[in-house]
């Protein structure tokens, strides 16, 4: 397993509450950083590596949360090194025919919406120091979108975002990429799909080890990359 010296560097993890998020928050604690965790529902943020908790709050699809969560972090921290964004959720079943607008905008709003602000504002709160942007999206961002419209064109919406930035942050040196899972190992797609071939998706600690590189020192070269982490899937 390749090892890395977060010590010091302050990240975010938004919408870290599930298998991933905490496999995420455990690697990038386990190398040093502080990791702030902030909750939708409750005040309070889970930061790691000994740091005690916090009372940060974070709406990602309110533009005035996301603008005074990275103010308070800045405030408190005195700095920023690195955003990863899993705030989202999937909805699929209908074709286009019989697609209800207001699950269309629901799932704009959750995945896209929601990653251009965050992205907006740790572009801001970076400016200076630069940073690392890692966004998840999703496989079906790149597959065909049947039956899962909404849900494929705001993942495909995250990885423009992160190409026009990956140019618009050029000289201020922040990496922005992605990561696109395929079914992700866990329990609870294991229930839902009690035939299928475990042993091929991807696992948690698997998906956030190549977080954990894309935030580090050695993905300096890498930028507006949309990195698949399919497993065998």
């Amino acid at each position: 397993m390749i090892s890395y010296n977060f010590e010091g560097k302050v990240f975010i993890v938004s919408g870290g509450s599930g298998d991933l998020g905490q496999a995420v928050i455990e690697t990038l604690s386990g190398a040093g950083a502080k990791v702030l965790a902030p909750r939708r529902s409750t005040s309070k943020s889970q930061p790691t590596g000994g740091q005690g908790e916090t009372t940060l709050r974070l709406d990602a699809g309110d533009e005035k949360s996301v603008k005074s969560f990275f103010e308070t972090v800045k405030q408190n921290e005195g700095r920023l090194d690195g955003l990863i964004n899993l705030v989202g959720g999937y909805h699929a079943g209908e074709p286009v025919s019989d697609l209800p607008l207001e699950v269309f905008e629901q799932q704009i709003d959750l995945n896209l919406k929601s990653a251009f602000l965050l992205t907006k504002y740790a572009l801001q709160a970076m400016r200076e120091s630069g940073g690392k942007i890692v966004h998840v999206a999703s496989r079906a961002a790149v597959d065909k979108g049947a039956n899962s419209f909404p849900y494929s064109v705001s993942k495909l919406g995250v990885l423009r975002l992160v190409e026009a930035v990956a140019v618009e942050a050029l000289d201020q040196n922040i990496n922005i990429n992605a990561v696109l899972p395929s079914i992700i190992d866990t329990a609870i797609n294991r229930e839902a799909m009690p035939k299928a071939k475990f042993d091929r998706w991807p696992r948690p600690g698997q998906i956030a080890g190549v977080i954990a590189f894309l935030v580090s020192e050695e993905a300096e070269l890498i930028c507006g990359a949309a990195i698949p982490v399919y497993g065998k899937a």
